[in-house]
């Protein structure tokens, strides 16, 4: 009977934890190119004139998520061309994560990128509450093209519910100029048990304690 009890209990503690995945939110991104903009994307991939935003659930794992903004653009009309891209509900890893930025790429010559990248713990799309790292980067040559890259590591943050990611750049130089960039900001779990697996392996020491038989103060019978 105390067997049957304990896996009842062991069930009823996985459905709890199931269900409270299923209503997380879905990490949704958006994207605005100059004057153009996405509407909010859930499948983890979106590309507006030629930018492309990835995140979850294309790329990331239950403990990590990331958004990466990559382009190869051609310097037109809108100089300079502001890029944002955001990525909203996305799931807290963990109570405590470790925040990464990066960003590397090609500047055609007189060419020009400032970028930043920013935390929301309050999950609003395309906030600048919280900067993770910045940086801009200019090729003052005429004539050669120049490679550029900037990691940063941010240390770690306090999360207690959805968040938001966000990366702006603008972008300047000649008509018909080239720049390419890849960039990316991750937020990575610290190595600690989720509270859902706690309470289950909780549950089921209880649960164990309760079908374990009592034997001390008792002798055999001859």
């Amino acid at each position: 009977m105390r067997t049957l009890s304990l896996t009842a209990i062991l069930i009823a503690a996985t459905a709890l934890v199931a269900t409270h995945a299923d209503a997380a939110p879905i990490p949704t991104i958006e994207a605005e190119v100059g004057p153009l903009a996405t509407v909010p994307i859930t499948s983890g991939s979106v590309s507006i004139d030629g930018v492309t935003v990835v995140g979850a659930p294309s790329i990331g794992s239950a403990t990590q998520e990331i958004l990466q903004v990559n382009d190869s653009t051609t310097i037109g009309g809108f100089n300079p061309l502001s890029i944002a891209a955001t990525e909203f509900n996305l799931s807290n890893p963990s109570p405590l994560a470790q925040f990464t930025a990066a960003i590397s790429g090609i500047l055609a010559p007189q060419t020009t990128v400032s970028w930043s990248a920013y935390l929301d713990p309050n999950n609003t799309p395309l906030s600048t509450g919280e900067l993770i790292a910045s940086g801009s980067f200019s090729n003052l040559s005429t004539v050669t093209s120049l490679g550029f890259t900037e990691p940063v590591a941010a240390g770690t943050r306090s999360l207690t519910g959805p968040f938001a990611l966000t990366e702006l750049l603008s972008v300047s130089g000649p008509a018909g100029a080239t720049v390419t960039f890849n960039s990316s900001i991750t937020a990575t779990a610290a190595q600690v048990a989720e509270p859902g697996s706690l309470a289950i392996l909780g549950i089921s020491l209880l649960g164990l304690g309760l079908i374990t038989p009592v034997t001390r103060g008792t002798r055999p019978i001859r």
